[in-house]
């Protein structure tokens, strides 16, 4: 019999509640929720990683994503909200480097929280992804349409412009 959350799923879900509108990497939640450990280890990672996925399944919208390239570190996001499925996809992007110290990577830049902000930031490289219409916006109002039910026209409509996008980004005709 469970005795609820324990104390790394508390601090996990607080977290969650805090900024719905971020993603959270293994190593963003460790840091938070074992402050002064000056090197996380092994143990505190799947400590992390088993609360987290425990957390995503009490707190509704909550998932995870395997970021892309080496590694392939687990990123925790809100799956309505538009903010933090752009952090999420900038943060696993195999180019950003993100909290990375792999020399075998090809970018020569290290992504920070700051400088993933500002690329989905106005200006930045991934804003139009994030503005009404744009791509990954359109996926996050499909997913509300999923959860809510709506199978309305408007709804009909993002998901032919999706799979139009998919097919031209792969050469495929629609």
């Amino acid at each position: 019999m469970s005795r609820g959350p324990g104390r790394v799923e508390r601090a996990i879900l607080d977290i969650f509640n805090s900024a719905p509108g971020d993603a959270y990497t293994v190593e963003d939640l460790a840091d938070r929720v074992f402050p002064g450990v000056n090197r996380l280890e092994k143990k505190h990672r799947v400590s992390v990683i088993r609360a987290a996925k425990k957390a995503c399944e009490r707190a509704p919208g909550w998932t995870w994503s395997a970021a892309e390239g080496l590694g392939s570190s687990l990123i925790f996001w809100m799956r309505y909200n538009v903010l933090s499925y752009a952090s999420m996809r900038a943060k696993g992007d195999m180019f950003s480097r993100y909290r990375s110290n792999d020399t075998r990577c090809a970018s020569s830049s290290i992504a920070t929280p700051e400088s993933i902000r500002a690329k989905i930031g106005p200006g930045g490289r991934y804003h139009h992804h994030v503005q009404e219409g744009g791509a990954w916006w359109r996926h996050v109002q499909l997913w509300i349409a999923e959860r809510d039910g709506d199978d309305s026209s408007e709804v009909q409509r993002l998901k032919e412009e999706v799979a139009a996008e998919r097919a031209a980004f792969w050469g495929k005709k629609a």
